[in-house]
């Protein structure tokens, strides 16, 4: 909950994410979008806005439920690396060179889901279907913000993207090569 007493929920939410990998469900009354933003990019997986049905919380606590199953039994592995590029799921660190990524919690688990499927193209609906647990819309923009994002963190150019492509039509492609720094 984003008002309790001491501490507000956005701090220990904040604190508590480079410690731990486990989901986090911010559940308040505040229902301003740009609480939920700001509680989605401090590091929680999942946002609901009180009061909520309970078969809504359910399917919320249940989709979180199976992505934390998936992680932990992928059984694949910790590390990828793709030429200078290397990110690290056990650790939550990405490194390009010898520098290190700053990713908020929803772009580092949208970049390792990128990065631990290379090579294949990754639609929308799949991305939110694990990430969030919900199917695309249509008109939910999120995930192209992030991956906007990511390009320019990963240093790729914008307007010819080599690292993370679109598939015009399909969704987005993550390059197993073009990783070597001029």
């Amino acid at each position: 909950d984003l008002m309790l007493p001491g501490k507000a929920g956005f701090e220990i939410c904040r604190d508590l994410r480079p410690y731990y990998s486990g989901r986090i469900l911010m559940m308040t009354a505040r229902n301003d979008e740009i609480d939920e933003i700001l509680g989605l990019e401090l590091g929680a997986d999942d946002y609901l806005a009180k009061p909520v049905e309970p078969r809504k919380l359910l399917a919320r606590v249940r989709a979180l439920l199976r992505r934390g199953t998936a992680r932990a039994g992928g059984g694949g592995a910790d590390q990828l690396t793709f030429g200078q590029f290397t990110i690290n799921q056990g650790t939550r660190t990405a490194m390009l060179g010898s520098q290190s990524l700053e990713l908020t919690t929803a772009e580092f688990d949208l970049l390792w889901m990128l990065a631990s499927h290379a090579g294949s193209i990754l639609s929308r609906d799949d991305i939110l279907g694990k990430l969030r647990g919900i199917g695309f819309d249509g008109n939910d923009r999120s995930i192209d913000a992030r991956i906007s994002r990511l390009r320019k963190k990963l240093l790729d150019d914008p307007m010819s993207p080599s690292r993370i492509k679109t598939v015009r039509g399909k969704g987005y492609l993550f390059s197993k090569s073009d990783w070597e720094l001029a």
